[in-house]
């Protein structure tokens, strides 16, 4: 009624348990009588033994390639996955790294200012409101403002020595 079906065989042992139906419905008794005859003219049940071996073993080496197949494959998508967040990561920290390199040399340009006596309130300033601009999490994560104190703290000072406030009435901070 329903039509034909699809057979699903779960191994190759099911293959050998195949049989056709005959068209008279019977399908048993020719069958039988035709293994008889064949058991009867060509019997080599060592022969049967080993084929059988041989077929199962070859069936255990198919299931174990698949599994290992299956396996190896579940590998290299967790490894793509892995290489891709590793990439990701070493792009973050070159970033990251040519960041601090931007860093250290205003630093370093500031220092040597500092040194020959050519560092000025304005240029400190401007140095450490770019670094404050362009890197604000690297600024408050290794604290530059701290930084910046060392280096205009002195420079404040040298310009109040000469200041004094009461010696004159409209007379601002000098620059």
């Amino acid at each position: 009624m329903t039509g034909r079906e699809q057979r699903v065989l779960t191994g190759y042992s099911a293959i050998a348990g195949q049989q056709r139906p005959a068209e008279d419905g019977d399908s048993s008794a020719p069958l039988i009588a035709l293994q008889e005859k064949r058991k009867k003219n060509f019997e080599l049940p060592e022969l049967i033994h080993n084929l059988n071996l041989l077929v199962d073993m070859t069936e255990q080496d198919i299931i174990a390639a698949d599994r290992k197949l299956v396996h190896h494959k579940d590998r290299v998508e967790v490894l793509e996955r892995e290489g891709e967040k590793l990439s990701n990561l070493v792009e973050k920290e070159k970033q990251q790294i040519d960041a601090m390199e931007q860093i250290i040399d205003v630093l370093d340009k500031l220092e040597d200012k500092h040194n020959t006596g050519e560092l000025d309130q304005e240029l400190a300033v401007r140095a450490f409101t770019k670094l404050k601009e362009e890197f604000a999490s690297e600024f408050q994560e290794f604290e530059l403002s701290y930084c910046a104190q060392t280096v205009v703290i002195p420079l404040v000072k040298q310009s109040l020595v000469s200041w004094s406030p009461l010696a004159g009435r409209n007379e601002s901070l000098p620059h």
